[in-house]
């Protein structure tokens, strides 16, 4: 039986139409494997860096435990257990942070690796476990904001994240003890890798790939830090570091409960900053997306990055709901084959 030239084009249509379903099956099961390799890859990595750094917090609980007993007879000083910033109220350290005595850090450098608004930045030598670690020296703040900063570093550990290890108490200014993120005793952030002369052969050295992988990470903190509940506020190039090729997110002074979203009306300008948020709006997820669309754009930009810039626009849309997931990132960034 012969068929029609209507009924030929009909067999053409629905063979084209099968052969085009074939292949974004096989696409989306690509990804999905691909997706699965990076979660694993990454879990493998997270249990790795959660092994090297046991034992060290180990003997640090162990530690802390004789030391709390001396702290606890030095209270009448109101050096430790207790604090009065500000007015003749107490605040006691928060069950299950660490305090760490201003004896144990010896200086390293007096030379600041990092400044801000809230506080400046310094390597030091943490006696007890004999490693090197970053001493976060917070201006002008009380014992509840050094605690509120601490609580949130420790709920969102995760392998992009500094580790923390314990607040000082002892001597003003009051400060955060953390896993120091570099190499060679410097701590590099995008924002120098993109904009200080002096690092733009190291910056100049590394590679479209690498550049992704570092988007990649940020992205995954990010992602972290929402699926637990918690704005960032602050992402910008100087509130990542990068070292061995990794993206860190830090500086989590401005964090807060997607719950409970803070709202002001600012009288700068802060490019950063969603537009919605500087006009007084709470900030959201959707503000959060929009500073990570500044930096995307901003390395797009570096090393003339297609993908990063396309994403970028995305993220930094002036509507905010139509500004892309954090998981869209994601696997975007993830089928540009980053990992393998």
């Amino acid at each position: 039986m012969r068929h029609t030239i209507e009924e030929k084009r009909k067999m053409r249509n629905q063979r084209k139409k099968r052969k085009q379903h074939q292949k974004s099956q096989l696409k989306r099961a690509a990804l999905i494997q691909d997706a699965f390799r990076d979660v694993k890859a990454k879990s493998d990595q997270q249990r790795s860096i959660a092994s090297t750094y046991y034992k060290l917090w180990k003997r640090s609980v162990d530690v802390n435990k004789k030391l709390q007993t001396k702290l606890d007879n030095r209270a009448s000083n109101n050096k430790v257990t207790q604090l009065n910033m500000s007015s003749s109220s107490t605040c006691t350290v928060p069950v299950g942070i660490t305090t760490i005595q201003h004896e144990e850090l010896e200086e390293i450098s007096n030379e600041s690796i990092g400044n801000g608004v809230f506080g400046n930045c310094f390597l030091k030598k943490f006696i007890r476990l004999g490693i090197t670690v970053v001493e976060k020296q917070l201006i002008d703040s009380t014992a509840d904001m050094l605690y509120k900063e601490a609580i949130f570093m420790q709920k969102l550990s995760h392998r992009c994240i500094p580790l923390l290890f314990g607040v000082q108490l002892d001597k003003k200014p009051i400060s955060l003890i953390m896993q120091f993120i570099g190499e060679n005793n410097q701590s590099i952030t995008v924002f120098k890798l993109l904009f200080d002369p002096l690092y733009q052969h190291q910056a100049s050295e590394m590679s479209t790939k690498t550049w992704l992988c570092i988007c990649y990470d940020i992205t995954d903190a990010l992602d972290h830090m929402h699926q637990r509940g918690y704005l960032h506020c602050d992402l910008k190039s100087n509130n990542v570091l990068v070292a061995q090729n990794k993206g860190y997110l830090i500086d989590f002074g401005k964090v807060c409960e997607i719950s409970r979203p803070k709202a002001k009306k600012y009288k700068e300008v802060y490019t950063h900053i969603a537009p919605e948020v500087l006009k007084g709006y709470p900030v959201t997820t959707a503000s959060d997306m929009y500073s990570l669309g500044r930096v995307l754009k901003a390395i797009g930009k570096k090393i003339s990055s297609t993908i990063l810039l396309q994403l970028a626009n995305a993220a930094t849309d002036l509507n905010p709901t139509k500004r892309p997931t954090l998981l869209k990132i994601l696997t975007m960034l993830n089928a540009e084959n980053i990992h393998s």
